[in-house]
């Protein structure tokens, strides 16, 4: 999926006010100053020559001579002393000669590099290669607060040097992300490493009339950094983001998604205590979650979408109560999901398609919060709930392309939240309940390709619905069905329905039809001339029935039609008036082909296949609408068509989002 078709609720935030004036100097201080005060003593020569008496204290005066050889050990123990401890003065003096001119900053060759450098290492925050390092994004950030912070605009944060220390080392912190994530390349600087407040550092956009911020959007009162928002900005950060995030100790939410962020899931986020929005998704990393991951209990989002993490979610998720929005999709997890889900009662939105998932959907009755599910691409198995149309709150219900089995569940009482529900892809086997026309406002419905059986109910009341597909189930022969009142709807697909009869002329009253797709049936007569009103059509597929007749040539009037399918028809005549309008049809495929000795059927010149009368196998392949809705966060979607199953040599994609 598209990150751009992403969209989080959580990337809309109003920032609060920075501070307008800098921190007091009485701000507080990480830990007190370290002083060295070593006084040189003289050596008490007092005790020399004193003896020991077995069975007395050492040091009696009283005690008798040792021996010789006692003594020579005695003596040599005497001079390893010393000199270890002569060997320990002089390191000693040099560490404090040291020290003594370091704290002379204005005095001597002690620069305001050498300052930051010290700090930093004294706090365990980085070690003094990487920061003397011209090729390291320490050593790059040190050198911008050193060489242009310290004497820029930002002065007077430096001049009580530790009374803003915690404001300093933030500064360090977000230009270490800067230079670590190739900052220069960026689509939006987002004033970094500008000679303002770092709660400043931030790009304010206007998106349909509404403010939006990126960057640092929120500092709390002391002017420490509480939200980072780097939605789809090209960093690109080759060894993970930098560890020395883990400082930004007030931080309350990450959002880096839409990037290309490599490596594991980093450990400093275990050490953001306060976090409550975690957004990695739509980037590179790979590898497990880690288990301590049910210790952020704040968190309430956790969007880990679109990497390539692989084995089970670590049990300690359904610690994660407070979550409201879980997105792990289109990884390689793998697991049953009842392992954790359960608990998580208060989620709101719940992203887990795309993944090598397992068990039942027993857990989906303890969510009653839910209002997004989209769990398809798994290997989900069972029964679908009883009470699956009786949920409270659920309009976004995607469950296809996993293997689900049993009947669909009836509708026992009006449904008006559930706008989209799919379920292709499936082994349901039994009847359509006419029920389902208790959802008044369902937008989608997909029940294509299970085993559905008898007869596809009118849905008359649905005059909402803009989706509607039963392709691809072994339904008992009827006509169509009389869904003339549905003239909201985009696209009907009732490929291989068992449908029999005439097109409807009443078809022509879909007039926001775009795609319209009757394939593999059993319908007879001519193409009504009405399918000419349907005047945004993009997609007609009529091929694979008993049609007859001539083309209607009203058919030219479809100025946006790109596919046209009529191969396997009896159609007779000629298409000048479709070949000869101003704008081609992408694909066009017809029985226009001959065999020796063999008249063509139809006379079409600007057909990109032409089938010969009988040839099963020219064109085979189910052409479909893309299956996949594209539903993130809200109910705004596009519908997109491809050609995935069609014929090899159709390569070019045109997709319309209706």
């Amino acid at each position: 999926m598209d990150p751009a078709g992403k969209a989080f609720i959580y990337d809309n935030v109003e920032q609060d006010d920075a501070p307008d004036n800098p921190p007091d100097a009485d701000g507080d201080v990480f830990e007190d100053e370290i002083v060295f005060n070593i006084e040189d003593e003289e050596a008490d020569n007092g005790n020399e020559g004193l003896m020991f008496e077995e069975g007395a204290e050492a040091g009696s005066p009283t005690s008798p001579p040792v021996s010789g050889s006692n003594r020579k050990v005695i003596c040599s123990c005497l001079v390893l002393a010393i000199a270890v401890l002569t060997t320990l003065a002089i390191i000693l003096t040099v560490d404090v000669e040291e020290v003594a001119e370091r704290n002379s900053a204005m005095e001597g060759d002690y620069s305001k590099k050498d300052q930051l450098i010290d700090v930093l290492m004294m706090r365990g925050i980085a070690v003094e290669k990487v920061l003397r390092s011209f090729s390291d994004a320490q050593g790059q950030a040190v050198g911008f607060l050193a060489e242009e912070d310290w004497d820029g605009e930002m002065s007077w944060l430096y001049g009580d040097f530790e009374g803003n220390l915690p404001l300093i080392i933030e500064r360090y912190v977000l230009a270490v992300i800067y230079f670590e994530c190739e900052g220069i390349d960026w689509f939006h600087a987002y004033e970094f490493l500008t000679a303002q407040d770092h709660c400043d550092w931030n790009t304010v956009f206007e998106i349909d009339g509404e403010a939006t911020i990126e960057g640092v959007t929120s500092c709390n009162g002391d002017g420490l950094v509480e939200r980072l928002y780097f939605p789809i900005n090209n960093l690109r950060c080759q060894d993970g983001l930098p560890d020395e995030i883990r400082y930004l100790s007030n931080l309350e939410a990450l959002v880096a998604r839409g990037n290309t962020i490599e490596g594991e899931f980093p450990f400093f986020v275990r050490e953001l205590t306060n976090l409550s929005v975690l957004s990695f998704g739509y980037n590179e990393m790979e590898g497990t979650l880690p288990v301590w991951l049910g210790e952020m209990t704040l968190l309430s989002v956790l969007h880990l979408s679109d990497n390539t993490f692989v084995g089970e979610m670590p049990p300690s998720l359904n610690q994660l109560t407070n979550l409201k929005y879980l997105g792990m999709d289109d990884n390689f997890f793998t697991g049953n999901l009842n392992d954790y889900l359960p608990s998580l009662v208060n989620l709101e939105w719940l992203y887990m398609e795309d993944n090598q998932f397992t068990g039942p959907l027993d857990w989906l009755n303890s969510l009653d919060s839910l209002s997004y599910l989209d769990v398809s691409k798994n290997k989900l198995t069972g029964d679908l709930p009883s009470n699956l149309f009786d949920h409270p709150n659920l309009s976004i219900m995607d469950l296809h392309g996993n293997e689900f089995t049993g009947k669909l569940p009836t509708v026992t009482k009006q449904n008006g939240e559930l706008q989209l529900f799919s379920v292709h892809s499936n082994d349901l086997t039994g009847t359509i309940p006419i029920e389902l026309q208790s959802i008044v406002n369902i937008t989608m419905l997909d029940l294509s390709f299970n085993s559905f059986t008898g007869t596809i109910p009118a849905l008359s009341e649905t005059t909402r619905l803009r989706f509607l597909m039963t392709s691809g189930n072994s339904f008992n022969q009827q006509e169509m069905p009389f869904i003339a009142g549905l003239t909201s709807l985009v696209e009907l697909s009732m490929k291989g329905n068992n449908i029999v009869g005439n097109i409807p002329q009443w078809v022509g009253d879909l007039t926001n039809m775009k795609w319209l797709d009757l394939d593999a049936n059993e319908l007879i007569g001519t193409i009504p001339s009405e399918i000419a009103k349907l005047s945004g059509l993009y997609a007609l597929l009529l091929n694979r029935n008993d049609l007859d007749g001539t083309l209607p040539t009203e058919i030219s009037q479809l100025q946006g039609l790109e596919v046209f399918l009529i191969d396997g028809n009896d159609i007779t005549g000629e298409t000048s008036a479709i070949c000869n309008k101003a704008d081609k049809i992408d694909f066009f495929i017809s029985d226009c082909g001959s065999a020796e000795g063999q008249q063509p059927q139809l006379d079409c010149p600007c057909c990109t296949v032409c089938c010969i009368t009988g040839d099963t196998e020219c064109s085979d392949l189910a052409w479909t609408s893309m299956h996949d809705p594209v539903v993130e966060n809200e109910f705004s979607r596009g519908y997109s068509f491809n050609y995935s199953d069609a014929s090899a040599q159709f390569t070019k994609l045109n997709d319309v989002n209706p």
